[in-house]
């Protein structure tokens, strides 16, 4: 076995993350979406495996003691591209009502999606059906064209969208003002 585990210095960028930290990581395949490189592979600081992105890898050295974890024999490259949580065995079908001019943009791509069919309206817009095992990645896509887009079903991702929306709202309203200093929020109440 010539693969090689990586010792990463990872910058996470969510709140329930440290900021940095480092992690023994073995990598299964790269991959492009949400216009970056990502990495797939198993990590020994989470139980599953999971996606890096890798422009926030800040250090990597090579490692030869071993510690390279083999892919399970059943994991799909093509399943996990479209899926934050590629073995979530729950589907979630959604649709969307895609209005201009998002929808000539999805029309272009065949492949946002698995499964994914577009039906063309008289309106110009089109509507979107596809099944994903994650809303959370839908609730991303969602929110890239916010203005564009009506969630038609499930409810589930339209509570998504209005949490991580209330989330938003919260942070820009009632007394939180952002700081000319990175990122601080400075709060008065």
């Amino acid at each position: 076995n010539n693969k090689l585990a990586m010792k990463v210095l990872y910058k996470s960028p969510y709140e329930n993350e440290p900021p940095s930290r480092y992690h023994v990581f073995s990598p299964w395949f790269i991959y492009f979406k949400y216009r970056a490189w990502y990495v797939w592979g198993k990590s020994d600081q989470y139980a599953k495996s999971s996606s890096f992105r890798i422009s926030r890898m800040k250090l990597v050295e090579l490692l030869s003691n071993g510690q390279y974890v083999n892919p399970p024999g059943d994991i799909s490259m093509e399943e996990t591209i479209y899926s934050e949580n590629p073995f979530s065995r729950k589907k979630f079908k959604f649709l969307l009502r895609i209005r201009e001019p998002f929808a000539s943009s999805v029309k272009d791509v065949k492949n946002w999606f698995p499964n994914q069919q577009i039906f063309p309206q008289n309106d110009g817009s089109i509507l979107f059906s596809a099944e994903a095992s994650n809303l959370e990645e839908v609730s991303r896509w969602v929110l890239s064209a916010i203005d564009c887009i009506d969630v038609l079903e499930p409810e589930q991702l339209t509570n998504v969208l209005k949490e991580k929306l209330n989330r938003f709202l919260h942070a820009h309203t009632s007394g939180h003002k952002m700081s000319r200093n990175k990122n601080k929020i400075e709060t008065s109440f």
